[in-house]
């Protein structure tokens, strides 16, 4: 889906830079470690910390921000490891998502040396909080991506409606969504998520329920594109889904969620007929879908790495009710690595497989690349299949890192002080589909982009400021001689 609300915040945050506010490089997201010592105390090899403060809590409650640290006070640190240390607990904080701004030192006031080879320190943490409360008008095109919807220009595709999105709720980073969208498609939403049940903070619940009815649906792939059933009159698609999700977080870096919903689908009698394939031959399905997901992340912001490493493991498994459906069982692996290079230069690169268990699957679901996953430059194109491999990678410069913007004519702390950066960057993708189920479905041959390598590369810039914001911007080229500009308000991988 297209949310135009995220273009307007885009549009706003280019404005403002572009303003007349004072402009500093004073950087807020780093670690200060600028105490000296003196001759007698160089061979200062051993620290304890005495303290650890936080400040800048407003509504976010201490022990949401202390269960990220890997340090303690009282704990006894090499000397030359200090620095490194508090870094990447100043990191863990900001990756929260709950804060604007994340900065950390050790208070010189307050430091001791006890003889000339241990040290006590404080070490303070300095928060920003961020807006927590957004109610969010809708007003969206339903299509796959921007760049589709600007393809085809279709405003009758409008929805519109609000969205309630309360994140960091009664500031213990618990999650409250409740949307209401009418116009082309219908939907009715509500989250809420709770990721502190027990005193480790290490189990976490939520629950959902959601409705969908669409005056559209995607039936058919015919010339590497997606063929559109539409009926101002009905809905030729009824979605419901509520269930809850267990999480638990074993260690710091890792996390993983067990997900078991109810699902029910049903299609019209007009577009059952057009693909009696589109569910295996059931014109309705109810079914649990129980989700697996194992994440490990240690990468130095979550919202636009430059250094570290992700992996994730995710697998969907269908389990048909009463006759009514069928047995889908799929499983994802995903690894990315980020490696700084220096002179502001950055590499990223990353692969994503998906495989099919089931010999079967129905048409629905039989979707690869072309939908959340894609090769750069094949954006407009869909390819399915049962089974695919995707590889990416990036080569960027930063041409403006960290910068601050104060914007004077904004009285709230948090919108008025704006993170910037702007990468230059270039890009190569590689990926394939595997398909062999439906080789009978007429317009199978159509789909020339089957089974087949594509590749896509291109240059682009990519601006990173507050509240997550990513904004892509890139002129891409593939293997079938095109080529074009996309625009995406999310990190390539």
């Amino acid at each position: 889906m297209v949310k135009i609300q995220y273009l307007i915040i885009s549009f706003i945050t280019v404005i403002i830079i572009s303003g007349t506010g004072t402009c500093t490089y004073a950087q807020k997201n780093e670690t200060v470690f600028n105490f000296q010592m003196d001759s007698t105390q160089r061979k200062l090899t051993t620290v304890i910390i005495k303290k650890i403060n936080i400040s800048g809590l407003d509504i976010t409650k201490p022990r949401i921000v202390l269960v990220e640290l890997d340090i303690n006070e009282n704990d006894t640190l090499a000397f030359n490891k200090l620095a490194g240390k508090i870094e990447l607990n100043r990191q863990r904080i900001y990756n929260l998502s709950i804060f604007n701004f994340v900065s950390a030192y050790i208070d010189t006031t307050s430091m001791k040396f006890e003889g000339n080879d241990l040290l006590q320190v404080t070490i303070n943490f300095v928060v920003q909080e961020r807006w927590y409360i957004w109610p969010i008008p809708i007003l969206e095109f339903s299509e796959r991506n921007f760049n589709v919807w600007w393809e085809r220009k279709s405003i009758e595709r409008l929805n519109y409606g609000l969205v309630l999105v309360v994140d960091n709720f009664r500031g213990r980073k618990e999650f409250l969504r409740i949307k209401v969208q009418h116009g082309y498609d219908r939907k009715y939403e509500i989250r809420y998520e709770i990721p502190n049940l027990n005193r480790k903070q290490n189990l976490g619940f939520a629950f959902e329920v959601s409705q969908i009815q669409s005056h559209s649906l995607e039936y058919l792939t015919k010339n590497n594109d997606k063929l559109s059933y539409k009926n101002d009159n009905e809905f030729p698609i009824r979605k419901f889904r509520a269930g809850p999700t267990l999480f638990y977080r074993p260690s710091l870096h890792q996390k993983t969620y067990i997900k078991l919903t109810y699902r029910f689908n049903q299609l019209s009698d007009s577009v059952f007929n057009l693909n009696k394939e589109f569910y295996s031959g059931f014109k309705e399905i109810r079914f649990f879908m129980a989700e697996f997901d194992y994440t490990f992340s240690r990468r130095n912001d979550n919202a636009f790495p430059l250094k570290g490493f992700f992996a994730e493991f995710y697998s969907i498994h269908f389990i048909p009710l009463s006759n009514s459906g069928f047995r889908f069982n799929q499983i994802y692996a995903i690894m990315s690595n980020y490696f700084p290079l220096g002179n502001n230069f950055y590499y990223s690169t990353g692969f994503k497989i998906m495989y099919l268990i089931n010999k079967e699957t129905s048409y629905a679901e039989n979707t690869a690349l072309g939908y959340s996953s894609y090769v750069r430059g094949y954006q407009l194109y869909v390819v399915d299949g049962q089974h695919f491999f995707l590889f990416k990678q990036t080569l960027s410069k930063a041409l403006v890192k960290d910068k601050i913007i104060k914007a004077g004519s904004i009285e709230s702390k948090k919108f008025n002080t704006i993170p910037f950066s702007l990468y230059a960057s270039i890009f190569y993708d590689t990926g394939r589909t595997w398909e062999n189920i439906y080789s009978f479905v007429p317009t199978y041959d159509s789909n020339t982009l089957v089974n087949r390598w594509m590749s896509g590369w291109g240059y682009g810039l990519t601006a990173v400021s507050y509240y997550d914001l990513v904004m892509r911007f890139e002129y891409s080229f593939n293997h079938l001689g095109e080529s074009g500009f996309f625009f995406h308000a999310v990190k390539a991988f």
